[in-house]
């Protein structure tokens, strides 16, 4: 993204340089992958390996997979920048397809006796031909005063109608590479003679084959564009039916949304027009990378089986092995002994909530957290008081002059003393007494109604577990008292 395309008409392409000097980090495997299930996984092994440092960014496209493809008898083809890891396999499954269908297509030519030594092709201008077609897309170009070239290729009839991924045959081999290479970008960019009924009319087909010296054997290209364009494509046309002889070329390709792949270059080689743009190789000294080592994670399967062992559900476990939180995680469970689903809830589902209401919890400096929390344990304030502080604490960061306030500060403004469980049994009585039982149905709707009250009065001073269970307790009471009465 450092250089991203943002248009690309004609001959005039657009990219933004924004980003230009933004490092790449490619992280690089073997051709160890047999199916396109297997790609996906070590897509999110590497992934999950990545964003379990802390140190990368998240969202679409953040990070990008260049899918390297092969199958026997084929060759290496990369399909370039795939953004989402649950499209690689289709993708794979596709190309796979694609590079299947184009080595029958080279047996089919051979059987026929066409190799790369004795493929004929030739090219002629059928713009008096056509001058008067209905169809469309080249009457368009006629009116605005291009020419339409045609491209005999010598014994290939029915081979542009091979198909080679979903929904696709051989000819948008040969429209890619007229699109991408002779900037003929306005889309349909040819017509063939295998899909003659779809396009012309039989008899401009006839005109056409009788001026070119076309027999029922062979196939024909029509593309229409200035002069030097239709040029360029119609030699396009003829190095890509000589690649169809040998088998796969070696391209990028581009992953599109529906599954399948399009021709985006030919691999670079000797005579590329830039150099790589790549750095010379740098020797990194060994106590760096001592420091690194010492400082990086665990392996993310490491930590599963920890937050497991702690009791954490499947759910917690995986949210926190992909948080930036859970090195502070570990801090709050083994410095604080705080209960582990406690901690996992507020680093992970809160810190949600948070950003769902607008506010940005990464304002919340990691020392900040343990001292919440810290005060949690040291009985400064109830355990529900630990959101209720950090989410005081963004608020007012959200606003203005809230930069400087401490926990502490927080938990004095919040009035979030705690209160002591003979006042919050006597405020039970008093509200028990207040409220006429018989305008509940059950004594659980008579419960529901209470601890709504309560909490509204002692929210965040209070432990609200602690809260319900003593509240039962003293219903029970009031319920053996009445039935005694």
């Amino acid at each position: 993204d450092a250089c991203r395309e943002v248009s690309d008409i004609g001959h005039d392409r657009v990219y933004l340089t924004d980003r230009l000097g933004m490092p790449l980090i490619e992280p690089v495997t073997e051709p160890d992958m047999r199916t396109p299930q297997e790609v996906e996984e070590v897509g999110r092994i590497i992934r999950r390996v990545c964003r379990s440092t802390g140190k990368v960014r998240t969202g679409y496209g953040a990070a990008r997979q260049d899918v390297n493809v092969s199958i026997a008898g084929g060759t290496r083809i990369e399909i370039k920048g795939v953004p989402q890891l649950w499209r690689i396999p289709r993708l794979v499954h596709s190309e796979a397809m694609r590079q299947c269908s184009l080595l029958r297509i080279r047996d089919t030519l051979k059987a026929r006796g066409i190799t790369s030594d004795s493929l004929r092709y030739y090219t002629d201008d059928v713009t008096r031909i056509v001058a008067k077609t209905q169809y469309e897309p080249m009457r368009a170009a006629l009116e605005e005063g291009h020419r339409v070239k045609g491209v005999v290729l010598k014994g290939f009839a029915g081979i542009l109608n091979e198909p080679t991924q979903e929904n696709t045959t051989f000819a948008k081999e040969f429209s890619d590479r007229v699109r991408v290479i002779a900037c003929l970008t306005r889309l349909p960019n040819m017509v063939h003679s295998d899909m003659a009924s779809e396009s012309l009319y039989g008899k401009d087909w006839q005109a056409i084959r009788k001026r070119m010296k076309a027999d029922r054997n062979d196939a024909l290209i029509l593309v229409w564009g200035d002069e030097a364009d239709t040029q360029t494509a119609c030699q396009e046309i003829g190095i890509r039916a000589k690649e169809a002889t040998v088998g796969v070329p070696s391209d990028t390709r581009q992953a599109l949304k529906d599954g399948t792949n399009g021709f985006e270059r030919v691999l670079p080689g000797a005579n590329r027009m830039y150099p790589d743009t790549d750095l010379p190789p740098l020797a990194i000294p060994q106590t760096r990378i001592d420091q690194i080592a010492a400082n990086l994670p665990g392996f993310v399967w490491d930590q599963e089986a920890r937050y497991l062992k702690l009791g954490l559900p499947e759910e917690l476990v995986e949210e926190l092995c992909l948080s930036p939180r859970a090195g502070l995680f570990l801090r709050l469970v083994d410095e604080l002994n705080v209960d582990p689903t406690f901690a996992a809830i507020v680093l992970c589902q809160r810190w949600k909530a948070f950003r769902r209401d607008q506010l940005e919890p990464d304002l919340l400096a990691g020392n900040e957290v343990f001292e919440a929390f810290k005060a949690y344990v040291d009985g400064r304030i109830a355990r529900e008081g630990v959101v209720r502080v950090l989410r005081f604490l963004l608020e007012r960061r959200a606003g203005t002059g809230g930069e400087d306030l401490s926990v502490a500060d927080a938990i004095e403004m919040l009035h979030l003393m705690p209160v002591s469980d003979d006042e919050s049994t006597t405020r039970i009585g008093e509200h028990i007494g207040q409220v006429d039982r018989r305008r509940f149905a059950t004594n659980d709707r008579r419960h529901e109604y209470l601890m709504g009250t309560l909490m509204g009065e002692y929210r965040g001073r209070v432990d609200g577990a602690r809260l319900a269970k003593r509240l039962r307790k003293e219903l029970d009471v009031d319920g053996v008292r009445v039935s005694r009465g």
